[in-house]
Parts: structure tokens; C-alpha cells; sequence
């Protein structure tokens, strides 16, 4: 793939790209990432392809270095590229890194998504075309999921579904997770956006009926500060 990515045809202007589809918690990167990752740097392939799409969606694991190459790639008074989804696998870190994995109680993997979202709003200064941008991951666990609704068949997403980290831009207004780092990049790249809650506090969270799996399934928290994710995880960083 990172071969195809610089010679993609220019005729076509949305792409959807699923490298990985299943989304339970690793303690650490695969022997296979790893071994890739010391040859090639995908993120950075990847960006090659995006000057000329107007759409793209990836499943996947990513990191800043895709938003940051891709607007160093970009020109922009001629980038056309308008919407980006991104469904993250887990997020790619040094080679010899061994906390490595993913999990909404591993502020390494916290950190390294503020990193993504950071990037992504640092890039919009150059990407003058794109307006939409949903970046979230889905932390299935390793753990007996909550028992079903009554009324439904569906199983909930994951254990906490309001803690899954994300970032949203729509109809120049964010959602989801924010630092302070985070606000000041927005500012300077694109004035124009507001966030439309940013909370202190983790009393959404704190209010849940943990009993009530319905309830806990369609939660979905308009303001993820990065330093809630410390009453997660206690401070720690390994996964």
C-alpha cells in the first residue's frame, strides 16, 4: 500500500481504505507493525495520495505524522481535499517503544491521540478546503462486556462508551477531545472555529448510572479534556 499511495490515479477523488477492522485493545503493537515500521513509515505514504482526493476514510493505525505531511504535501491554494474519517486501530509510536498499546486507561495511548487530533488542527491552516473531520477509536476492551437492554439485540460498542476518545469537526464547530494546546492551534489556524462545550470538569462521566447499560450506550460526551483520562488511569502509562 505504501507503494500504490504516490502512484494513485488522479481521477479518483474518494477513497476508502480499511487496513484493519477489528478494534479490541492491544497491550502492544504486533511483532508485524513493528517490523514494517522499521522499513517504511506509512502515515507519510499515505499523505502523498491526498493533494489530489477530495474524500478520505481510513481504518487503520495512524498517527500526527499523517496530518503533518499531508499539509507540508498540500498546496494551499489548490487542495481540494474537504472531508477526512478516521477509525484508529491504535497509534504508531517508535519502533523500540515497548508501551506501545491501546486502551483508554493508558495515558501513552491518550497522549499520542491529543498528538493525532493536535496535528489534524495544526493542518488546517494549509488544507483551506477541509471542513469536516471525524477522527474517533472504539476501545472494545478485554473485559465481559455490560449486559444487553432488554429492548435490544445490539452490544453496546464498548464497556465505556463515553470515555472513547474523538474529535469532531462540523459546520465549523468541534466536539470531543481538547487541551489547551489543542485550542491555542485551532485559534491560529482556523479563527473562525469554535468548540462548542470545552468542560473542566468530569461530571458527565461522574453522573453515569453505571447499572444502567442503556444509559451508558448512548452517553456520548461533547468535552473530552486529556487530563480526565489521569482518573482513569491513576497516572500510569503502561498498558
Amino acid at each position: 500500500m505504501a507503494s500504490i499511495f504516490p502512484k494513485l490515479p488522479s481521477h479518483i477523488t474518494h477513497l476508502n481504505l480499511t487496513m484493519e477492522n477489528e478494534f479490541r485493545r492491544e497491550n502492544m503493537c504486533p511483532p508485524f507493525f513493528r517490523k514494517v515500521a522499521l522499513q517504511v513509515h506509512f502515515c507519510k505514504e499515505m499523505a502523498r495520495a491526498m493533494p489530489a482526493l477530495e474524500h478520505f476514510g481510513y481504518t487503520g493505525r495512524v498517527c500526527g505524522s499523517f496530518f503533518d505531511s499531508m499539509a507540508a504535501l498540500s498546496n494551499p491554494r489548490t487542495s481540494r481535499l474537504r472531508s477526512v474519517e478516521l477509525t484508529v486501530k491504535n497509534l504508531c509510536r517508535p519502533p523500540l517503544q515497548w508501551n506501545d498499546g491501546s486502551a483508554i486507561t493508558d495515558m501513552a495511548f491518550i497522549y499520542s491521540f491529543e498528538t493525532l487530533v493536535h496535528a489534524a488542527v495544526r493542518s488546517l491552516r494549509r488544507l483551506r478546503a477541509l471542513d469536516y473531520i471525524h477522527i474517533k477509536f472504539i476501545d472494545l476492551g478485554n473485559i465481559t462486556p455490560l449486559p444487553h437492554p432488554p429492548e435490544s439485540n445490539q452490544r453496546p460498542d464498548s464497556v465505556l462508551p463515553s470515555w472513547n476518545p474523538y474529535f469532531l469537526l462540523k459546520n465549523n464547530a468541534c466536539l470531543g477531545m481538547w487541551s489547551d494546546a489543542i485550542l491555542e492551534s485551532l485559534e491560529k489556524s482556523r479563527p473562525g472555529v469554535k468548540w462548542l462545550e470545552c468542560s473542566e470538569s468530569t461530571t458527565t462521566f461522574d453522573c453515569l448510572n453505571w447499572n444502567d447499560p442503556q444509559n451508558l450506550t448512548r452517553m456520548r460526551a461533547k468535552s473530552l479534556k486529556v487530563a480526565s483520562y489521569l482518573s482513569l488511569s491513576s497516572g500510569i502509562t503502561i498498558t
